[in-house]
């Protein structure tokens, strides 16, 4: 069904409670032409810590509840949302607002934003960095993946969102 709200619902305040950041898009240009269909240039904007950990995009109608549709992990968010590393080496192609040279998934999902801001919804890409050990090291990727097949479940995303695999 066209207007159906993809994901699962969830409030601001339980993401915040898990440590996630809301970000806000900035469209720059609509109608850009992807494999697989429309898309949209945006600029992801907000504190983005440099760090690996996961993001999510939710859509919404209201600022009150929000339904969780996307859950992926990275090595560095600063790639996924801004495209350039904090030392200001680009990464462009990472990012899922500028997707002509990403990845099928991101351009698939990029797509996926397209088709709710053109309902008049609102899309909110959230960022939560992991947490160092108490040695001070990061989690390795396998602790990443865990988390995000995690989340991934508990929302029922491969059936109710943009999740796949």
């Amino acid at each position: 069904m066209a207007n159906e709200m993809p994901g699962y619902p969830v409030s601001y305040r339980d993401l915040m409670r898990e440590g996630f950041v809301p970000l806000e898009l900035a469209i720059v240009r609509h109608n850009v032409t992807l494999p697989n269909g429309w898309g949209t240039d945006w600029n992801t904007v907000g504190d983005v810590p440099a760090a690996p950990g996961h993001y999510l995009f939710t859509v919404g109608e209201d600022d009150v509840t929000h339904y969780v549709a996307y859950v992926g992990m990275t090595g560095n968010l600063w790639m996924v949302t801004k495209g350039r590393l904090p030392s200001g080496a680009a990464r462009g192609g990472q990012r899922y607002g500028r997707p002509q040279y990403a990845g099928p998934t991101r351009k698939r999902v990029n797509v996926e934003v397209t088709r709710q801001l053109n309902q008049g919804r609102r899309v909110i890409h959230w960022v939560r960095p992991i947490c160092m050990d108490a040695r001070g090291k990061i989690p390795v990727r396998p602790v990443l993946r865990l988390e995000e097949e995690r989340l991934i479940e508990r929302w029922e995303l491969r059936s109710r969102g943009w999740n796949r695999g």
